[in-house]
């Protein structure tokens, strides 16, 4: 594209351009334009609403505790398969009976402790940043 351009042509507009006298911005343009932006901001309100409502994380935490505290009844030793049907029939106790003598690894143990953490930073302080700069409506 370049090769078809008429050099004389731009040549022309180069010299058009440099005898244009330069426009100075008035002595307070920096401050209308900030008054504007101050303005403009101060109108809008961003306002928070979560991508999950709390019903929704409470059907969550209730199936995600349904389905670990079910493999609590299954009985796994008769028949081995994927589709098994939970046995629901042992009483409480033998639950009970089997959280006492659940043994966690270290590493299953410090990794669900690096999640319990991050869990707490993501909740708490974090929700305690962004409230300060979001409404909640």
């Amino acid at each position: 594209m370049k090769k078809d351009f008429d050099t004389g042509k731009d040549q022309d507009l180069r010299n058009l351009l440099r005898q244009l006298p330069l426009q100075e911005p008035s002595s307070d343009f920096t401050d209308s334009v900030m008054a504007r932006i101050d303005a403009e901001a101060a109108g809008q309100v961003t306002t928070y609403r979560p991508l999950i409502s709390p019903w929704l994380w409470l059907v969550l935490v209730l199936l995600l505790c349904l389905a670990a505290g079910s493999t609590f009844f299954m009985d796994m030793g008769s028949a081995p398969g994927w589709f098994n049907i939970p046995d629901w029939s042992q009483p409480l106790r033998d639950m009970m009976g089997k959280i006492a003598t659940i043994e966690l690894s270290k590493p299953l143990f410090y990794g669900g402790l690096a999640l319990a953490i991050a869990v707490y930073v993501q909740l708490y302080l974090l929700k305690g940043l962004f409230n300060d700069s979001y409404t909640t409506a």
